[in-house]
């Protein structure tokens, strides 16, 4: 689940609020109705294997790549759709959308961690990756 849907944190732990922990410049969408644009943010996406660590997709929102830092994903987005990944959006639609790095984004899976064995910096494929990372990046949040 796109981690900029629902709580950010447990409510027992925090009280919920509008802003992402980790992103606070950014809208956290805790209710169907704050959505401005349904049809352009996804809430589900396939989500790499050996990046599955808790229940929510880590990415960073940030349309500037130069503000990822690293440059390089939190979690992986899967591609085992022949290089693609499957989204869900919050007016009800989804969509396949077909990766173009094969270095960066389709990346095979080895049954270890990303924390064991972490995806190679955007700068391994500045054009493709960075292209990759934009595509999600523009349909994850909205800044505040």
């Amino acid at each position: 689940m796109n981690m900029f849907f629902g709580a950010n944190v447990p409510p027992a732990m925090a009280p919920a609020t509008t802003s992402n922990r980790q992103y606070p410049t950014f809208r956290q969408f805790l209710k169907a109705g704050s959505i401005p644009n349904p049809a352009n943010l996804y809430v589900m996406m396939d989500e790499h294997p050996d990046s599955i660590n808790d229940g929510f997709l880590d990415t960073n929102p940030n349309t500037d790549i130069t503000q990822w830092s690293p440059q390089q994903w939190g979690d992986l987005p899967g591609s085992t759709h022949a290089g693609a990944c499957g989204f869900a959006f919050a007016d009800g639609h989804s969509e396949i959308h077909k990766f173009k790095s094969r270095v960066c984004t389709i990346i095979p899976v080895k049954y270890v961690s990303l924390q064991q064995n972490p995806p190679p910096l955007f700068s391994s494929d500045p054009v493709n990756a960075d292209d990759d990372a934009l595509w999600v990046a523009n349909r994850t949040s909205l800044p505040q």
